[in-house]
């Protein structure tokens, strides 16, 4: 044991890291927040976009993948590796925490909206289903803290961080999810006076305009309540099979709250143009009869600390108010 605490003492500070990184623990200098157990990474973006990335390696390439909690099936890029007859990829040597290899659904990706050196793949919920994840989103820097066990409820109250009880919706148990419900995890949008919960999708890369997309159920209930929904153009969106047009509206004197699911205020969006989905092969909120939403990532800019602990089915949130428009 001495002879590792001096090697330890001549490497310093770097070697101590070094150790730490190597238990899946991390130093907290003194004055900072402890944040959740993990590894952590830091988050890149695509050029004018918001959704995170961090960079991973796979079967002996390295690139940029997408933390995507919109997609329950995570996906390799079709141009670097061999799929099956199937579609499917099986990545033999993989490096997100606690998982050595995975099995992937092959995929094409958009060129125009992917980080410097393009995308190698998307991490869906069938695997951060099994991971918790802290992140701090900043307009000058954000990060993830990525582990495979559930975060000390002790620390997140430290921090000012409320929980979002997620059953239902999300679980690291798949079949706790409500029938007809895809394992995405969820927050709560008023508008007017008319709630919803609405589907977190870090995929949604709104930095253009501030968005949320709503279906029918949704626009009906907001019509029949009276908010005045201004007509706002149409808004390509891409999806499952490819881009498409939705029309797109604006409210007026209306600021679109996010909340616990108990009617707590976590954040306030102004300026938000609303997406009405319509149905089609993709699934999703737009093919349920009860209202609901999908909230574009700009929103978590604005919330700036929000942790995914689905063991625990909680997601915790503290507002950070940085890019309301």
């Amino acid at each position: 044991m001495g002879g590792r605490l001096g090697r330890i003492a001549a490497a310093g500070l770097a070697g101590l890291l070094a150790l730490l990184a190597a238990l899946g623990l991390r130093w907290t200098a003194p004055g900072e927040e402890a944040r959740c157990a993990g590894q952590q990474y830091e988050v890149v973006t695509a050029p004018g976009g918001l959704s995170p990335y961090v960079r991973l390696d796979a079967d002996g390439k390295s690139g940029a993948f997408l933390l995507d909690y919109g997609a329950s099936v995570s996906t390799v890029a079709l141009d670097q590796f061999a799929a099956g007859t199937d579609g499917v990829v099986a990545i033999k040597s993989f490096s997100l925490p606690s998982f050595g290899s995975g099995r992937f659904k092959a995929a094409k990706y958009w060129i125009e909206r992917q980080p410097a050196g393009g995308q190698l793949g998307i991490v869906g919920t069938d695997f951060l289903s099994k991971l918790t994840v802290d992140f701090s989103f900043r307009q000058s820097g954000s990060t993830a803290v990525i582990g495979p066990q559930s975060c000390e409820r002790a620390g997140l109250a430290k921090r000012g961080m409320a929980g979002v009880p997620q059953a239902g919706f999300f679980s690291s148990d798949v079949g706790r999810v409500a029938l007809g419900r895809l394992n995405i995890p969820v927050l709560y949008v008023r508008i007017g006076g008319v709630a919803a919960w609405a589907q977190i999708d870090t995929g949604f890369d709104d930095s253009l305009h501030p968005a949320i997309d709503i279906n029918e159920a949704l626009y009906q209930k907001l019509v029949a309540a009276g908010v005045t929904l201004v007509p706002d153009g149409e808004t390509g969106v891409a999806t499952c099979g490819g881009q498409e047009a939705v029309s797109s509206y604006r409210i007026t004197h209306t600021a679109v709250a996010i909340e616990n699911g108990t009617a707590t205020n976590i954040a306030t969006l102004k300026d938000v143009r609303l997406n009405r989905k319509r149905a089609n092969a993709c699934g999703g909120i737009a093919t349920l009869a009860e209202p609901a939403a999908q909230l574009g990532v700009s929103a978590l800019y604005q919330i700036g600390d929000i942790v995914f602990d689905p063991s625990a089915e909680m997601v915790w949130v503290r507002s950070g108010g940085t890019i309301a428009k």
